[in-house]
Parts: C-alpha cells; structure tokens; sequence
C-alpha cells in the first residue's frame, strides 16, 4: 500500500505559488478576451491575432461605413463634400491660377473593442498609393511630407466640407515622410500615442488628420479610400497590445 506524500512548508509553498499564477493568468485573460467578439464589429474589417502574450488588432475601413474623405479648398469656389471617391489626397497646388489645398481625416471606430486598461505596444497607420487618380492627376510630387495630427471634434464623413471641418491637436502629431515615387506609393506612420489616447479616451475617438507640412504649392499626395473596390488599397490601422 502506498503512503500518501507528505506536504511539507516547502511545496506547500510551491502549491501556493502555484495557484496564485493560474488565478492571475486567468484574471488578467478574462479582462482581455469577452470585449473581442464578432458581435461588437460594425464599420470596420477586422482581424484578430494572438502572437505570444501579445495581441494584434487589425481594422481597415469598408465601403459601406467606414469613416474617411478628403476636403478640399479652392479660393473663389465652395468647398463641397467628396465622400463618395476611392481616394485620400492631401496637397497644395492651384487650379487655373487659383490656391488650391486638400487634406484628409480617417476615423477607426472598432478601437473600442480595445480594453481602455490595455497596454498598447505599437500602433501603425497603413496608406496604399495609386497608379492613377482623377482627385490628383499630377500624382505624388514635391516635398509632400505631411503631419498626422489627432482630431478633437465630431465629424461625419457624409457632411464633412473643409468650411465645417473639425479642429485637431499638435500635440503626439506624427510625420508621414515625402514620397519616393509618383505612383503606388506607400506609407506607414507611427501613431502609437495617438491611438493610445483614443484607447483611454474612447469617447474622444475623432480619429486622424493629414495634411501637408507646407501648404504652399506645389506638392501633393494620394492614397487609396474605403471605398476602392480592391481592399488592399484602402487604409489600415493595426495596433498590438497586451
């Protein structure tokens, strides 16, 4: 017959030890994962990985809701609203000798699938370049490095003009550096502190504006829209987090 072992202070401490961690890792699961279900998705396309103990969240704008559009000034004519194109443009030009500029917003509201506690390790905005674009014929050109700024008001892509547009922040803003080519140019920025922000303020999510460093002409820049039929093509916001 065999005799049960006995428990000594030693392993009764390590059974202790033991269990504490199991407890933690549970806990510390728990306040991750039920925020992340299927059902919460609404205008962006998203995907979700687990690398390590680190999570990557993926969101991409679709066609039907997602919340991006240049706006556009010429001196002497009316700002209209532009929502419905496949292109983000952000220059500084002239049309028939008048000043001419363009810039702008993108808004990802799945980030508030994120917990509000996360820590966030990195975030990086995707821009995909075109080969062609009515918007912007000329294509990229000039020293077209432009700021990525934090928006602090409420906007709709469907109403936004550039007489309406909303007001956005200096501070955490990041460079989009100039172009290396004409066409099918593209970018990624580094808006770890920006994204932070929305995560902890997610009532505060207006989103992103960019816009030219110098707004005299000529420079310009163009990037894919929500609504290019080719996904691949449209903006990408990809945020890794524990």
């Amino acid at each position: 017959m065999k005799h049960k072992p006995k428990l000594t202070a030693r392993s009764g401490m390590l059974y202790t030890c033991l269990s504490f961690i199991i407890l933690f890792t549970a806990c510390e699961k728990k306040d991750v994962e039920p925020i992340l279900t299927k059902s919460n998705l609404n205008t962006d396309e998203t995907l979700l990985l687990q690398e390590g103990i680190n999570i990557k969240l993926s969101l991409r704008p679709q066609p039907q809701n997602g919340q991006d559009v240049y706006v556009d000034k010429e001196v002497g004519v009316t700002s209209t609203n532009v929502n419905n194109v496949p292109e983000l443009c952000a220059s500084a030009w002239t049309i028939n000798g008048n000043l001419y500029g363009a810039g702008f917003y993108i808004r990802f509201d799945s980030l508030k699938l994120i917990p509000s506690n996360a820590h966030v390790l990195s975030a990086r905005l995707f821009l995909y370049g075109l080969s062609n674009s009515l918007s912007t014929p000329q294509g990229n050109q000039g020293d077209n490095k432009c700021y990525v700024e934090r928006v602090t008001s409420p906007w709709q892509e469907t109403t936004l003009t550039y007489t309406n547009r909303p007001s956005s922040t200096t501070e955490n803003r990041s460079i989009l550096v100039a172009s290396t080519s004409q066409w099918n140019y593209n970018a990624i920025v580094d808006v770890t502190s920006m994204a932070s922000y929305f995560i902890v303020h997610s009532a505060e999510n207006y989103g992103f504006y960019i816009h030219q460093v110098t707004q005299t002409p000529y420079r310009s820049l163009v990037f894919g829209s929500s609504e290019q039929a080719d996904r691949n093509l449209r903006p990408k916001l990809v945020i890794t987090y524990q």
